[in-house]
């Protein structure tokens, strides 16, 4: 569990890090240069931080419902946060990636 929280702290506190502080700069100055350094500096962190937390998560969740048939039961309140949690970690990475490749090719804005 504490590995866990860890990862979640590093991994949340730095898209806070960006979206308050380094993504304000970036669009005022309308450089994406500044979105890139912060990038490479934060992958060094944050990548291994976020692989940890995939990982214990599905540690966590397969303790509570060992039985992955049991993880789409939907009369189960914990499968339900199971699936929740799966939902939302694959949804902010597809936003992520979107949101990456427009810095580059200008796609969403």
């Amino acid at each position: 569990m504490f590995l866990h929280v860890l990862g979640a702290t590093i991994w949340v506190g730095g898209h806070l890090v960006l979206a308050l502080s380094v993504l304000p700069r970036a669009l005022k100055a309308r450089d994406p240069r500044i979105l890139l350094g912060f990038e490479s500096g934060f992958e060094r962190v944050g990548m291994p931080a976020l692989v940890v937390q995939v990982l214990t998560g599905l540690w966590l969740a397969h303790n509570a419902v060992p039985r992955l048939a049991d993880w789409f039961d939907l009369s189960n309140r914990l499968s339900l946060h199971i699936l929740a949690k799966l939902a939302l970690v694959t949804l902010a990475g597809v936003l992520f990636v979107a949101v990456g490749v427009s810095i580059r090719t200008a796609l969403l804005f």
